[in-house]
């Protein structure tokens, strides 16, 4: 419950948040993003129970993935002009990522065992902590622009097509029939934002 949840915020987010890093300005959007995750984090980490733990994993770590993965596309195509290091830049980032997706529940199941599942949120918050340290430097070629306007209506229409389409991927094992009938849904809203 606790993953598709996070699943869930962050797919519905990803616009939003995308959008508010012309308002806000991406590496203040990064580094909040960096910060509610590591919050998280430590909430999960010290969870007595479901609900904490879903506060902490599920919702501070979502809204905080979904505002901190933005700022670092926008970061590496201003900070690239020419498409062959832009592309190399993506790769990296690409291959990281699939490197961390891999490895991540690996290193995550190994400190589990050897230890206990409160010390993977644990480490996740240090290497978060030690993320915000090293992007000190990290400079946002782009002024924020506070009045850059805000669609609200296109927010939800584009968070609501978000939330069927990932919930219905989330269907595929269990109900076929449900999987495509919110895959459409989440598609003709999506199409309407």
């Amino acid at each position: 419950a606790a993953i598709t949840l996070f699943l869930l915020i962050m797919a519905i987010l990803m616009i939003p948040c995308s959008k508010l890093t012309d308002r806000w300005g991406r590496k203040r959007c990064f580094t909040a993003g960096l910060v509610l995750y590591g919050i998280g984090a430590l909430v999960s980490a010290v969870s007595p129970g479901l609900g904490v733990l879903i506060l902490g994993n599920s919702v501070l770590e979502g809204v905080g993935t979904a505002l901190l993965i933005p700022p670092v596309y926008i970061l590496t195509t201003l900070r690239f002009s020419d498409v062959t290091s832009r592309a190399r830049a993506f790769g990296v980032i690409s291959g990281l990522g699939g490197l961390g997706a891999a490895a991540g529940p690996l290193i995550g199941g190994l400190i589990t065992t050897a230890i206990d599942w409160r010390a993977a949120f644990i480490f996740q918050a240090a290497v978060i902590a030690l993320i915000v340290l090293l992007s000190r430097r990290i400079t946002d070629p782009l002024p924020a622009d506070p009045t850059s306007p805000f669609d609200g209506f296109g927010a939800v229409l584009s968070a609501v097509g978000m939330f069927f389409v990932v919930f219905g991927i989330l269907q595929a094992d269990s109900n076929p029939a449900l999987m495509a009938a919110l895959l459409a849904a989440g598609a003709a809203f999506l199409i309407w934002f």
